[in-house]
């Protein structure tokens, strides 16, 4: 499971990288729309990196107190981990429909290129927050 999110996590950071540098690049257009999505890859990057860092340690967590056991105080938490990240699924879905046609990144890395940056690395996002749920669900469970 791990090792699996550790994959997941290359290409939520690879693909985030992309929309950055094409970001950073046509910031001299003074866009809104290069803001939110400079925005949006490095809030992804940091929750993505933090949320793995999360995950790790706490599947190695057990409770031993039989209070603890019983109240389970961290399940908050995972629990709305759980729905940020089954929310940021659908919007991956929905954005691999229309990844192709975003025009600022074709203008930066041209058509091609763009098509084949979101057909391998866009699988790797969705797969990784689909992922990150399964994970947190066994947390929730166990720990």
């Amino acid at each position: 499971d791990n090792n699996l999110l550790l994959v997941g996590l290359a290409g939520v950071f690879s693909y985030n990288l992309f929309h950055f540098i094409a970001t950073m690049h046509s910031l001299k257009y003074k866009d809104t729309t290069n803001i939110l999505f400079l925005t949006k890859s490095i809030v992804e990057i940091v929750q993505s990196l933090l949320q793995v860092f999360f995950v790790l340690e706490s599947s190695c967590k057990f409770a031993k107190e039989s209070e603890r056991k019983d109240k389970k105080p961290g399940r908050t938490f995972v629990t709305v981990l759980m729905m940020i990240n089954f929310c940021l699924w659908m919007i991956s879905i929905v954005e691999a429909k229309n990844a192709n046609e975003h025009i600022l990144f074709i203008r930066y890395y041209q058509e091609i290129p763009w098509s084949i940056i979101t057909r391998i690395l866009l699988p790797l996002v969705i797969f990784f927050r689909f992922h990150s749920i399964i994970c947190l669900s066994d947390i929730w469970k166990n720990t």
